[in-house]
C-alpha cells in the first residue's frame, strides 16, 4: 500500500490525508455490495474526460451534491425532494480498484434539502433541511420543508455507518415552509474540526465530543473561506475601496478572529477576482491573471504573485478571426490549488453569435518558483471538485452518460 499527501478541495475546503485503499478493501469484502467498473491507471495524462460510468444499479442514489474524497474513495451524497422522489442516498467509488459500492441508508428521518458537507479526516459531517413533499395537490411538485428543522449526521467509511448529531443552534426564522431550506454552509476541516455556517452565524463542530461552538465576530462581508492546514481564513473584499482586500484567521481553541492588513489587487474592482484556496493560505487572482496576491498564513503576510505571460494568457484566435474582434476578457475564471500548484481556466467565448469562438485559456502556476506553464482545458466550472495530488476526480455528466470524471490541468 502506497501513501501520498494529498489536498481536498471542494467549494473552499482543503484537508491534509493519507491515501490508501485497505479500509475501502474491508468495506467491500465485509458487505458484498460492490460492482467492479473501470480502475483508472493514467493520473497525468492531461484533458478531461471519463473515468468510470456510475453503475446502472446505483444510479437512483447518485446524486452528488457533496463530494469528497477519504484516501482511498470519493464518497457522494445527496437528495432528491421533487415530489413523488423525495429520497437522499450516496455512492462511493474507489477509482485504484474501479469499485463502486452504495453507502449505508442514512440516519436522516426524511430526505435533507440543500445538503452540504465536509470531509474531517476520518469522517463525512453532512447538514441539511429535513424536507417532504407531503401536498396534496398532484400538480404541486414544491418540496415542503419543516422551518428551522435542521438535521446533522456523520457517516464513517471505515465501517460504513451513519451517526446522527445534534445541529448547531439556528435562526428558525430563515427557514420557511414551502421552500427547499434555510442558508447552511460547509466552510471548511481544520485539524478535525468542521466549521459550518447557519443563518449567517459560523460553528465549529469538535471531532472530541460532536458539540458545537459558536464563532465570534464572524466577518460579516466574507467572499469566501479558505480552511488550510492551521486554521481558517475569512477573505473579505473591501467594498467601499475597491480593489482592497483583507484577510481575517480563526484558529481552534481561539476566542475570536485575528485581523490582518489588506492588500490592494488593483483590478478596479474586487468583483473581478478570484479567490482560490491553497494549503497555508488564499490566493487572490485579477481575472486577466496579471495581478495577484497570495495570503500565508504561516507567515501572516501577503506576497505578490508573478503575472501570467501574455502569451500563455492570451486567447489565441479561430481560424478565419481578425485580432479586432478578440472579445473582451470575461470574469468567468475558475481556478483550484491542485496539490502541488494553482491551476486556472476560462471557458471559450463567441465574440457574437455569428463568429467563431474564441478558445478559451488554461495555466498552472507553481508556486515554489513562481513559474507559469500552460494547461488542459478544464470543467465549466470549479464548484465540486475533490483535488487529489494534481487531479480532480467527481461524479459528473460527460455527455449523456453520469460517471466518475478526471481533469488532469
Amino acid at each position: 500500500m502506497t501513501s501520498r499527501k494529498t489536498f481536498l478541495h471542494s467549494a473552499g475546503l482543503i484537508a491534509t490525508i493519507a491515501v490508501g485503499v485497505a479500509a475501502f478493501m474491508t468495506v467491500a469484502q465485509r458487505d458484498g455490495d460492490v460492482t467492479i467498473g473501470t480502475a483508472i491507471t493514467d493520473y497525468t495524462t492531461p484533458g478531461l474526460r471519463s473515468a468510470s460510468a456510475v453503475p446502472s444499479e446505483l444510479l437512483n442514489d447518485t446524486f452528488g451534491s457533496v463530494q469528497v474524497w477519504t484516501g482511498s474513495e470519493l464518497l457522494a451524497f445527496g437528495s432528491d425532494i421533487s415530489k413523488g422522489m423525495e429520497r437522499s442516498g450516496g455512492v462511493a467509488y474507489n477509482p485504484a480498484a474501479g469499485a463502486w459500492r452504495r453507502l449505508a441508508a442514512s440516519s436522516f428521518e426524511v430526505p435533507v434539502a440543500n445538503p452540504v458537507g465536509l470531509w474531517t479526516g476520518d469522517r463525512l459531517i453532512i447538514l441539511g433541511t429535513l424536507c417532504g413533499n407531503n401536498s396534496a395537490d398532484p400538480q404541486d411538485e414544491a418540496p415542503v420543508c419543516s422551518p428551522g428543522a435542521l438535521s446533522a449526521a456523520a457517516y464513517h467509511p471505515k465501517d460504513d455507518r451513519w451517526e446522527a448529531i445534534e445541529p448547531p443552534p439556528h435562526d428558525r426564522s430563515a427557514y420557511k415552509s414551502g421552500s427547499s431550506g434555510g442558508d447552511q454552509r460547509a466552510l471548511g476541516a481544520v485539524g478535525g474540526n468542521a466549521f459550518f455556517t447557519v443563518s449567517g452565524a459560523t460553528w465549529m463542530l469538535s471531532p472530541s465530543d460532536n458539540k458545537w461552538q459558536a464563532v465570534p465576530g464572524t466577518p460579516a462581508t466574507t467572499q469566501a473561506y479558505c480552511a488550510g492546514e492551521q486554521s481558517l481564513a475569512a477573505v473579505q473584499a473591501d467594498v467601499a475601496a475597491k480593489g482592497m482586500w483583507t484577510v481575517s484567521t480563526f484558529r481552534p481553541g481561539d476566542t475570536e478572529w485575528t485581523n490582518y492588513p489588506g492588500v490592494k489587487l488593483a483590478t478596479g474592482d474586487s468583483e473581478y477576482a478570484k479567490v482560490v484556496c491553497g494549503p497555508t493560505g488564499a490566493l487572490l487572482i485579477s481575472v486577466d491573471l496579471q495581478k495577484g496576491q497570495f495570503f500565508d498564513d504561516s507567515v501572516g503576510g501577503w506576497k505578490v504573485v508573478p503575472p501570467a505571460p501574455s502569451d500563455l494568457a492570451t486567447r489565441p484566435p479561430p481560424p478565419g478571426a481578425k485580432a479586432t474582434e478578440i472579445p473582451p476578457i470575461d470574469t468567468f475564471l475558475w481556478g483550484a490549488w491542485t496539490g502541488s500548484s494553482y491551476a486556472f481556466w476560462q471557458p471559450d467565448v463567441e465574440a457574437d453569435e455569428t463568429s467563431p469562438a474564441w478558445p478559451g485559456v488554461a495555466l498552472s502556476l507553481d508556486p515554489s518558483i513562481g513559474k507559469w506553464t500552460s494547461a488542459a482545458p478544464g470543467p465549466r466550472g470549479d464548484r465540486g471538485l475533490v483535488w487529489i495530488d494534481g487531479y480532480s476526480l467527481s461524479i459528473g455528466r460527460m455527455g449523456d452518460q453520469l460517471a466518475a470524471v478526471i481533469y488532469v490541468p
